[in-house]
């Protein structure tokens, strides 16, 4: 896992939402760096994603632009599984490094494997034997159980809680507060709604929700 204390001090966010802007401050109190690291700005293509907050941040540019590749050190602000593997894609292909965080409060176990690009906010456990995929974004308080797998490129959101030995596929997105029960198995591009509690495997790309789980979409 590329840390990065070990990047050169400038970096840029990709995505200026709420997510993106979020990552900025915990990056700024994650007393886990050595150096304070130097924010240049925001990456996104929507012009407007800054409105009432022009005196704090700056969008630099858009991220359609090729002019990307001057700007070495990105950190992944996007949430959405399909959209955060594109842009991974394009960003590698101009030269530029996709970087990894990890917050000074998170706890993690023994013997795990994580990959580039994983973002593990405040308060994420991570236990022993987890096998963490590239570009997996794990938001606040979220936590991950023995043996369990997260493909490429999933986003995790606040407060989910996954049991040992699940395994969840490549871009699947998992709302706040979900159960992923021990065990269970989640496919790619499955979306998991908030709230929702995952008692046995998927076996149909789609959307869930609800206790247990069902299919809505």
């Amino acid at each position: 896992m590329e840390d990065i204390r070990s990047s050169k001090s400038k970096f840029v966010i990709i995505g200026a939402g709420g997510l993106g802007r979020e990552l900025q401050s915990w990056v700024s109190h994650s007393s886990n760096f050595s150096e304070k690291l130097l924010l240049q700005g925001y990456l996104d293509d929507n012009k407007g994603a800054l409105d009432g907050f022009a005196n704090q941040y700056t969008i630099l540019g858009s991220i359609s632009d090729r002019n990307i590749k001057k700007y070495k050190n990105c950190l992944m602000g996007i949430a959405n599984p399909g959209i955060k593997k594109d842009l991974v894609s394009k960003i590698i292909s101009l030269g530029s490094s996709i970087l990894s965080f990890k917050h000074s409060s998170c706890l993690i176990g023994d013997n795990n494997i994580i990959n580039r690009g994983a973002v593990l906010c405040p308060n994420v456990i991570i236990t022993c034997n987890v096998k963490i995929g590239e570009s997996v974004f794990l938001n606040l308080g979220s936590q991950v159980g023995h043996d369990a797998q997260i493909g490429d490129f999933t986003s995790i959101m606040a407060n989910v809680d996954v049991g040992g030995g699940a395994v969840i596929g490549d871009e699947v997105f998992i709302g706040s507060n979900a159960v992923v029960l021990p065990g269970v198995k989640i496919p790619d591009k499955v979306i998991i709604g908030a709230g929702a509690v995952v008692v046995k495997s998927i076996k149909e790309i789609g959307t869930y929700f609800g206790n247990p789980a069902k299919r809505i979409f």
